[in-house]
C-alpha cells in the first residue's frame, strides 16, 4: 500500500512539473459565513484561478443565484485576497471588471486582514439591490519573478489555523441580509499535500526556466 501511494505521489509530482503553467485551474467555494450575518447556509459563490502564464493568473468570482455583491461600509469589501511576500510587491491587478476598483490592503471582518482588496463601485448600489453585480473578474500580473497558486496565502490573522484564502461581501436578495463570506479552512492533511505538490512543481519550473 505504501509503495502504491509513493508511486502515485511521484507520478502526480511529475505531471505538475511537466505540465505547462497555462494548463492549470483551481476552484474554491465561498461557503462559510459568520453566524450573526443572517445569511442562509452556503455555498454563496465560487472563485476560480487560472494560470495563464508564469507571470499571470486570472481570477473569476461568480456568486450563486440570488446573491449579489453588497455595499455595506465599515470593514467589509467586495473581494479580498493576499499574496506571498515573494510576489506581492511586483503584483498588479489588471483587466478588472467594469464598475469595480482596486483598493489595496483591506480588513474583511471577521476573517482578518488581506493584502489586496477589490471594491464594487459603479456596479453596485448601497445595500443589497437587484441590479448589483453578481460576478467579477480580473488578472494578477507580476512584473518580476513567477506567480503560481501557492502564492495565494490567505488572510493575515496571527492564528494560522484560521487563515482564509478569499473573502467577499455579499447580499441575499430574498431577505436583504448581507454578510462577509469566505472559503472554509481546508482539512489539515490532504490539501496541504496538494499545495506542497503545486509548490514543488512551481519550484521545478522556475529552476528549469533559469537554465
Amino acid at each position: 500500500m505504501r509503495k502504491l501511494f509513493t508511486l502515485a505521489f511521484v507520478g502526480l509530482l511529475s505531471l505538475l512539473i511537466a505540465a505547462p503553467a497555462s494548463a492549470a485551474s483551481v476552484y474554491y467555494s465561498l461557503d462559510l459565513s459568520a453566524a450573526e450575518s443572517g445569511l442562509p447556509s452556503g455555498p454563496y459563490g465560487s472563485v476560480t484561478l487560472t494560470q495563464v502564464s508564469d507571470t499571470e493568473i486570472d481570477v473569476s468570482v461568480v456568486l450563486e443565484s440570488g446573491y449579489v455583491f453588497a455595499v455595506t461600509g465599515g470593514p467589509h469589501h467586495s473581494f479580498a485576497f493576499t499574496l506571498s511576500d515573494d510576489v506581492k510587491d511586483y503584483a498588479s491587478i489588471t483587466n478588472l471588471s467594469s464598475g469595480f476598483s482596486s483598493v489595496g490592503a483591506v480588513t474583511n471582518t471577521p476573517w482578518g486582514d488581506f493584502g489586496f482588496g477589490v471594491e464594487c463601485t459603479t456596479a453596485c448600489e448601497n445595500g443589497t439591490k437587484l441590479d448589483n453585480a453578481a460576478s467579477l473578474s480580473f488578472s494578477i500580473v507580476v512584473s518580476s519573478g513567477i506567480i503560481d497558486f501557492s502564492d495565494f496565502i490567505g488572510s493575515l490573522k496571527k492564528d494560522i489555523l484560521t487563515h482564509y484564502l478569499f473573502s467577499a461581501d455579499v447580499g441575499y436578495l430574498a431577505t436583504g441580509k448581507t454578510g462577509n463570506v469566505t472559503t472554509a479552512p481546508l482539512p489539515a492533511a490532504f490539501p496541504l499535500m496538494g499545495a506542497s505538490l503545486i509548490g514543488l512543481g512551481a519550484i521545478a519550473r522556475r529552476k528549469a526556466k533559469k537554465k
